[in-house]
């Protein structure tokens, strides 16, 4: 079994950005399936959007007078239309990007890590650690250190599927002798994406660690 190795000692950094994670998740081959929540969340979740807007709409001209803490401004003319067809727009602007992750859902799942090599998707591929110069996340990007310190709040047990999920969902790999970045979508398997992102993160500095780089 792989000796889990305390990252402050090659980070220097006083808070261990992986103490979120356990035993388990820092050695030996970890595996992580498709899900279905990209599925759910285009499924249900646009057309929600999409149908609470056409209610704005429909308040609006229907007359409706909204009550409570919020009332002053969604009574003002025409803010409920307003709002209506903002969120209208944005669901139907997201529709084609949802059904190309979908399409592509195949080439990340299933992902399996381990504290030498990365494989994922249908065929599958395989990816050495050690090959892995720089990776980054939709909403960060910076060295290894830098995206555990980020990535380690979301990961904590409580955050369920709140904002970190999106924000870190799509990780870019940047490989030797590869000229276009390994893009993995870790909001298709099962699990957190920053919690994966973070095991991600861990694996890579460890095998930095061993070989005396830095990414």
């Amino acid at each position: 079994m792989n000796t889990v190795i305390d990252s402050g000692t090659w980070t220097g950094i006083s808070t261990d950005p992986y103490a979120a994670l356990d035993a388990q998740e820092r050695s030996g081959e970890l595996r992580f399936d498709e899900s279905r929540k990209l599925w759910w969340w285009g499924a249900l979740g646009l057309p929600s959007l999409a149908a609470f807007g056409a209610w704005l709409i429909y308040a609006e001209y229907a007359g409706d007078q909204s009550t409570g803490r919020y009332s002053a401004l969604l009574n003002l003319p025409y803010y409920k239309t307003i709002m209506g067809l903002l969120m209208m727009a944005v669901a139907i602007g997201a529709i084609p990007r949802w059904r190309r992750r979908l399409a592509d859902r195949s080439k990340t799942a299933p992902l399996f890590i381990n504290d030498r090599d990365l494989r994922f998707g249908i065929p599958s591929q395989s990816i050495k650690l050690s090959a892995i110069k720089q990776l980054t996340f939709t909403g960060a990007s910076g060295t290894v250190d830098e995206l555990a310190e980020k990535l380690s709040p979301w990961a904590e047990p409580g955050h369920g599927n709140r904002g970190g999920s999106m924000a870190f969902a799509i990780v870019s790999l940047i490989i030797d002798e590869r000229t276009t970045p390994v893009q993995l979508d870790l909001a298709t398997l099962k699990g957190h994406p920053p919690r994966i992102g973070l095991i991600l993160c861990d694996r890579i500095q460890k095998q930095q660690a061993s070989v005396g780089s830095h990414v």
